[in-house]
């Protein structure tokens, strides 16, 4: 044989070289199957190649070959190569690390799927790892068929190199940050890197395009962008700072059809939390109305009183908040009490009125009460409750107050209404009980249980007191003055009097038969005026008639009237008569004739 042939161990490198026979150290040709390190055109290479035996290879690349000095002969690719392995598992997402000795068929499997005996799932793609590992597991290698790996997508972070394998099942590479859609697990070899999954990719659906929400870390304002690159900075949970806009912003995102009002974002340096990406800030405090105010300096969160004047439990007086960025001598710990708009508000007295019964909220005011400090007042828009007033510094109202009327105590305020027979409706969803203070102003024992949509029986009350926290209308029914603590009895009021009396019937009776006769006459004249038949026949009409005109005829005779005997005056002297007639000129009877 006056040439030979070589082919590379490696199977990324197809290219067969041909050479003559007796090159370099060795004075014959290689022996076919035998493995050699050499040197092609003058240059060593770092493969190793096989030498071939007799066969047809028309591209065959003719070259100058000779054997590296001192190298050895190897009896198979795998022995001269002595690669370390790294498998990937599209399944589960882990890695295993082998070598040339406990894998030897793995050198004609590198960048491919391979069906090995690794559990739980016997697909690999077999890599040539330059990461030496202890862990090193023997892998065999079997005849059997391998489906592709779902392609995923991967959020990498940090800095590095990505090697991966990419929907064409063909080994790629990356520079990390960034985002691959990867049928492995992708090996990153560099410093802080980390891989995050991000749902499945293929060729018709790429890695997913988010629009991101950025919120102002102090002021909660809500900016959103479609810049990819939010997506590093996002799955680590990042603060960052943006180009475009001032402060510091947390990342959220969506998957959105359209990112409506998204704005250009340029990502200029990230922090691990909102304290660490907002300045120091320090709150000024300075006292009001001093000619040397004290000055006092806090790092404490006051940012809802820059501008305002507030006071504290450490330190007397009024205070006005600023922003202060710089370094301070020496922050002090307060504890906030009130605030105000300004130093004027802050200074003015404040009263605290409470309703004696506890049922109405307190009223806090800035109307100069300080003559009534110890008694009990009454209010001209609450005319029905007492209250007892009291210093405050509390700023939760300024509401204006109009005294009506003064008392020495809660008791003799309470007893200053007029007693009223009045009752009360429970118009909640449920039972409740009602107090009420009676005529000499006792709320003991007075107590009433009522059903929702129960209205109680008549009480003299002074005052109805619903429960604590009523916010219901009240509905009381007042039917006036008590006397005597009692509620009078009221007759049913008739509004004719009929002045009449019937010794043959009663005044019911009299009554009845006047309204049945009236009505019947009454559709008797709409009758005849407007042409309206009544329902009634006319027999009714003329039944009722007779009826009413004996009732009238009965009722004209006078049970108190005493007739005397009757005299006939005709022959009496005291009497005329005048064309053969008699009249009566003296009350001497019933009547006379002629």
């Amino acid at each position: 044989m006056d040439s030979m042939l070589f082919s590379c161990c490696d199977p990324s490198v197809t290219t067969i070289y041909i050479a003559p026979c007796g090159g370099g150290t060795y004075p014959s040709c290689a022996i076919p199957g035998n493995v050699y390190k050499l040197r092609i055109n003058g240059i060593d290479s770092p493969y190793c190649w096989q030498a071939l035996g007799e066969g047809y290879y028309p591209d065959a690349v003719s070259a100058n070959i000779l054997y590296i000095a001192d190298s050895d002969v190897y009896d198979s690719c795998n022995n001269c190569t002595q690669y370390d392995y790294k498998l990937y598992n599209c399944i589960n997402d882990t890695v295993v690390y082998t070598n040339y000795q406990e894998c030897p068929d793995c050198l004609y499997w590198i960048n491919q799927l391979a069906y090995t005996n690794l559990e739980p799932n016997p697909c690999w793609y077999i890599t040539i790892s330059d990461e030496p590992s202890d862990f090193i597991v023997p892998v065999s290698i079997y005849e059997g068929y391998c489906d592709t790996c779902d392609a995923k997508c991967y959020t990498i972070t940090g800095t590095g190199t990505i090697t991966y394998f990419n929907l064409a099942n063909q080994l790629s590479t990356a520079i990390a940050p960034t985002i691959v859609c990867s049928r492995s697990y992708p090996s990153v070899t560099g410093t802080d890197s980390e891989v995050f999954v991000n749902g499945l990719c293929d060729g018709d659906v790429p890695c997913p395009e988010y629009c991101y929400d950025l919120t102002n870390c102090v002021t909660e304002e809500v900016i959103k962008s479609t810049n990819q690159d939010l997506a590093f900075p996002f799955v680590l949970g990042q603060i960052i700072k943006i180009a475009e806009r001032d402060g510091c912003w947390t990342i959220t995102r969506n998957i959105v059809e359209t990112c409506v009002g998204a704005i250009e974002t340029t990502i200029i340096e990230t922090f691990d939390n909102c304290e660490a990406c907002v300045p120091a800030l320090y709150y000024r405090l300075e006292s009001c109305g001093n000619s040397e105010p004290i000055i006092l300096y806090t790092s404490q969160d006051l940012s809802a009183y820059v501008g305002q004047t507030v006071t504290l439990e450490e330190y007397a007086g009024c205070y006005n908040v600023t922003i202060f960025t710089s370094d301070v001598p020496s922050p002090v710990t307060i504890t906030f009490k009130n605030n105000y708009p300004n130093c004027i508000e802050c200074a003015a007295p404040r009263y605290k009125l409470t309703d004696c019964d506890e049922i109405r909220p307190s009223i806090y005011t800035t109307t100069d009460l300080s003559a009534y400090l110890s008694s009990v007042i009454k209010l001209t828009f609450y005319p029905d409750t007492c209250w007892t007033v009291e210093t405050s510094t509390i700023n939760s109202s300024d509401d204006l107050v109009i005294i009506d009327k003064e008392f020495i105590d809660c008791y003799q305020c309470s007893i200053d209404y007029p007693c009223l027979c009045s009752t009360v409706t429970n118009n909640s969803l449920y039972t409740q009980t009602f107090y009420y203070r009676d005529c000499d102003g006792n709320t003991s024992g007075n107590s009433i249980e009522l059903a929702a949509g129960e209205t109680s029986d008549k009480h003299c009350v002074l005052k109805w007191i619903f429960p604590e926290g009523w916010i219901l209308p009240k509905l009381i029914t007042n039917y006036g003055e008590c006397v005597d603590g009692k509620c009078v009895v009221v007759q049913p009021f008739r509004s004719v009097r009929p002045g009449y009396n019937s010794p043959a019937c009663t005044t019911q009776y009299y009554e009845r038969i006047a309204c049945e006769y009236s009505e019947i006459l009454y559709k008797d004249v709409i009758a005849q005026r407007y042409g309206i038949a009544p329902c009634c026949p006319e027999e009714e009409l003329y039944r009722l008639d007779i009826k009413y005109q004996l009732l009238e005829l009965q009722a004209i005779n006078n049970p108190d009237y005493i007739c005397k005997p009757f005299t006939d005056c005709c022959h009496d002297d005291n009497c005329r008569c005048n064309n053969n007639s008699c009249q009566q000129t003296t009350n001497c009877g019933c009547g006379c004739n002629s």
